[in-house]
């Protein structure tokens, strides 16, 4: 089966992820999900940029963006401080359960 979703939509979608993961009200089983997922679609656009033969003309153009590596990787957008995002829901989910 091939893949339908673009990078655009992947794009999106992590983004929507990082809003829900910083709700304060968001379960931590909730989060979890999302951060996996949010994984998944990460590694689906790496290896869709590896797969990918750039023109030099498009590695300058993405050379001035931060969140694309021109070797063809991409540093994931959820980084540390949306794993802390995660750890902060956590410790609210624990800190309400006690």
């Amino acid at each position: 089966m091939a893949e339908t979703t673009s990078y655009t939509q992947h794009k999106e979608r992590l983004e929507e992820i990082v809003l829900q993961v910083r709700a304060k009200d968001m379960p931590l089983e909730k989060s979890l999900d999302l951060y996996d997922e949010a994984l998944a679609i990460g590694a689906r656009c790496v290896e869709r940029l590896e797969q990918t033969d750039f023109t030099s003309e498009e590695l300058e153009s993405v050379a001035g963006h931060p969140e694309v590596d021109i070797s063809g990787a991409v540093q994931s957008d959820i980084g540390d401080a949306d794993q802390s995002d995660i750890s902060d829901a956590a410790q609210s989910d624990i800190s309400g359960a006690v």
